[in-house]
């Protein structure tokens, strides 16, 4: 399907900017305001058998000690003690909640529709911090670019996008130098040094990417 052939390409691609993962703008669509904030635009392009350009996008992670212990966190059979103790909490605070709002505040519930309910609302409660906790730390994994970067970043591929190549490639440079590893950068600074700066005649602002 055209789906499944444009994520393959995608996939390939990553090599080609180097990064971990690429996003297209169908897919960054539909994410939360808050998912959408972490993505960075890299470039539009098109792919093979396909003419409608498309906008990429990346999540830019570090790989050092501290987002590595991170994602092994987000493993949740890594965390049993601590959602244990998240559970045995929110139990409590069900129960006290529901002997507040019962005829005899000092009556012990023990029937098994209230033990039932009870169990629903733990799962329920527990469900929310585990997905809170998660996405916190998905958050946190975002260690690579600085402001800093992002401006001069935005600022070149805004010229890149124009036609401006020369001041663009300067632009690139100045990223280069705040995150010389950066993978998209050197992408972007390749294409343009090998057409000597020069945006060819009718450029739209998008490039084919040539290989799957």
């Amino acid at each position: 399907s055209p789906n499944v052939n444009l994520a393959s390409r995608l996939e390939a691609a990553t090599k080609q900017y180097g990064v971990r993962i690429l996003v297209s703008e169908q897919v960054a669509s539909v994410m939360s305001r808050a998912c959408q904030d972490l993505l960075r635009k890299v470039d539009r392009v098109t792919v093979k058998g396909s003419a409608r350009p498309i906008t990429l996008y990346t999540l830019d992670i570090a790989e050092d000690a501290t987002n590595v212990r991170l994602a092994k966190e987000l493993d949740p059979q890594l965390r049993t003690g601590e959602e244990r103790e998240a559970e045995d909490a929110a139990r409590r605070w069900v129960r006290q909640v529901q002997v507040a709002e019962g005829d005899d505040a000092a009556e012990e519930i023990r029937d098994e529709e209230t033990e039932h309910a009870t169990d629903e609302a733990v799962a329920e409660i527990t469900k929310e911090e585990r997905m809170f906790r998660r996405v916190a730390e998905i958050f946190q994994l975002r260690r690579t670019v600085t402001p800093e970067f992002l401006h001069v970043w935005d600022g070149a591929l805004d010229l890149y996008t124009k036609g401006k190549w020369k001041e663009a490639y300067s632009e690139f440079e100045m990223a280069q130098f705040l995150l010389p590893d950066d993978g998209p950068t050197r992408t972007l600074m390749g294409y343009i040094k090998r057409r000597d700066c020069e945006a060819p005649e009718g450029w739209t602002g998008v490039r084919e990417l040539t290989s799957k």
